[in-house]
């Protein structure tokens, strides 16, 4: 697999990122998060948990479409032995 294969998958899952976390941003920036009564530290783990799961689920997902259309799993062969069958 060649970096310009993955190049696609890499910059929307970091721009998707990058997105949510300013969104967060402006909403610790306007008070909503110490309404809710969460402290710093709340919040902090708030940022990362989010920004990571979401990093995490676009690039899994961008990976998904990214291998149904390079036909990567057609590649696999998945007969079964014939004692299975």
């Amino acid at each position: 697999m060649k970096w310009a294969d993955i190049k696609w998958p890499v910059v929307f899952s970091v721009l998707c990122t990058v997105i949510v976390a300013v969104v967060l941003l402006g909403l610790w920036l306007t008070g909503v998060f110490g309404q809710m009564g969460l402290s710093l530290h709340g919040t902090i783990a708030l940022f990362i948990g989010v920004t990571l799961a979401v990093f995490l689920g676009v690039g899994l997902m961008a990976l998904v479409f990214h291998s149904g259309r390079s036909h990567h799993d057609e590649l696999v062969n998945n007969e079964l032995p014939l004692d299975r069958r």
